[in-house]
């Protein structure tokens, strides 16, 4: 429990990763651009965090079979690994194709994650509707943090606010 307390106390602090804050994430120089990634984890984290709170819900485990069970622990075993690498690398920056690499790894797992709890939704306690909703808010907001896409139509919530939600739990 400290280690997911400490995580909402994180995710709740830090910095707001939006369209605008996500071009001054990155810099150039020589021709290389960089990612900066302390303003990058603490999206990355929540999106962890948020997957991590589906997982330890009895009535979403509850709801899976063996088989959908399965695959959302080997997506969040994905997950955890590149929030684990963000993580590690977040003192700093790194090259921003890194970054996309993270991204394009993360984006495929928590949408296999996702694809397994989403049919379940309706039977669901609401809260994990909210969840859901908060980690697909985040997602087009680390792909705009790499370059990959901006962000598309305005999203549902903030990143502060999806954060928010996440750190808030279940």
């Amino acid at each position: 429990m400290t280690h997911l307390a400490s995580r909402r106390a994180f995710i709740r602090g830090g910095l707001t990763l939006g369209a605008g804050v996500a071009l001054a994430a990155c810099a150039t120089t020589n021709g290389v651009t960089t990612l900066n990634t302390a303003a990058f984890n603490e999206n990355v984290q929540a999106i962890e965090a948020g997957i991590l709170s589906l997982e330890a819900a009895p009535a979403v485990t509850a709801a899976l079979s063996a088989t959908q069970l399965s695959a959302f622990n080997a997506a969040l075993t994905t997950i955890k690994q590149v929030s684990a690498e963000v993580a590690a690398n977040s003192d700093g920056s790194i090259a921003i194709t890194t970054g996309q690499g993270w991204v394009k790894t993360l984006e495929t797992a928590v949408s296999a994650a996702l694809a397994v709890v989403t049919p379940f939704l309706g039977a669901l306690p609401a809260p994990v509707g909210t969840i859901v909703a908060a980690v697909q808010a985040l997602l087009p907001v680390i792909e705009a943090a790499v370059g990959m896409v901006g962000l598309r139509a305005t999203p549902t919530m903030s990143a502060a606010q999806a954060r928010a939600v996440i750190a808030r739990g279940l």
